[in-house]
């Protein structure tokens, strides 16, 4: 009990900081939490959000790395994306203000749509199956943290640190690409640039293959492994979900504009510019 208690009030410390723009110390070391009680926490911190009126509208995968070759076997769980912060590319471009935001970071993402909702019978080739379309996206994380020497628990605690997903356009996903998708995702290339009108800066540059849980197959097993966690479903009809970061994040300020851009996938890019 003390210990659920204290789950939940790191949960509470978290959700503060969007009220009070106050950065916190980070405790999953000192609370000593494995991935599961970080779960929990983040559990903790859904219903907090729910309770504010923030509605869900699908699920992200929180990686502990962005790359397979960091480590052998990556931890991974779920977080939530909600209504009130998902913008939906148009005109090419999003202006976003970073006003009382500093620590903020980019992550580029895939963005995928299902169709309906699967089951504990649901084998990989049905679960494949169930997505409709996948758009480029470009998640935005604000690390409520100080110092940098928060955890990957840290990180999973505060819902991946994610306060905005901008999502490009989406693409139908036919028969055959469903069945080719991850194949095609490990052979293409993602980017992201910073921009100006006279130049492009290469910040990050990454191949499918090299990112972790960013494959159908991958979040396949993360929906198992939930699915045994919470006895039901943890994806629905209509949800958006977004895998991992396809290459490291990049800590961004105002005035910057960014575009991330994939090669080697019928994806259009995603564009966005910070203001003050």
């Amino acid at each position: 009990m003390l210990q659920s208690s204290k789950l939940h009030s790191y949960a509470h410390a978290i959700k503060a900081v969007d009220s009070t723009r106050r950065v916190i110390t980070p405790q999953s070391s000192t609370l000593g939490l494995t991935l599961e009680s970080a779960m929990q926490t983040c559990d903790a911190l859904h219903m907090l959000n729910t309770a504010d009126g923030f509605d869900s509208v699908g699920r992200k995968v929180i990686a502990e790395s962005t790359s397979r070759r960091a480590l052998d076997n990556p931890q991974a769980c779920l977080g939530h994306h909600y209504a009130s912060r998902t913008v939906y590319l148009q005109d090419d471009e999003i202006i976003l203000s970073t006003q009382n935001s500093t620590r903020l970071f980019l992550e580029p993402k895939l963005v995928l749509r299902f169709s309906q909702t699967p089951d504990s019978a649901t084998s990989l080739e049905q679960f494949t199956q169930m997505f409709e379309s996948v758009a480029l996206g470009i998640e935005i994380l604000k690390a409520p943290f100080k110092g940098d020497a928060w955890s990957f628990e840290d990180k999973v605690c505060s819902n991946g640190m994610g306060i905005m997903l901008v999502i490009g356009e989406a693409k139908t996903l036919s028969e055959k690409r469903k069945r080719n998708f991850s194949n095609v995702v490990s052979h293409a290339t993602f980017s992201l640039n910073r921009v100006s009108k006279l130049s492009s800066q290469l910040l990050n540059f990454a191949s499918g293959r090299d990112s972790v849980m960013s494959s159908i197959s991958d979040l396949y097993e993360i929906f198992q492994r939930q699915w045994q966690i919470d006895g039901c479903s943890p994806f629905h009809q209509n949800d958006l979900i977004s895998l991992n970061a396809l290459c490291a994040p990049v800590k961004i300020s105002a005035g910057d504009e960014y575009v991330c851009v994939a090669s080697g996938i019928d994806l259009e890019s995603v564009r966005i510019r910070l203001t003050q």
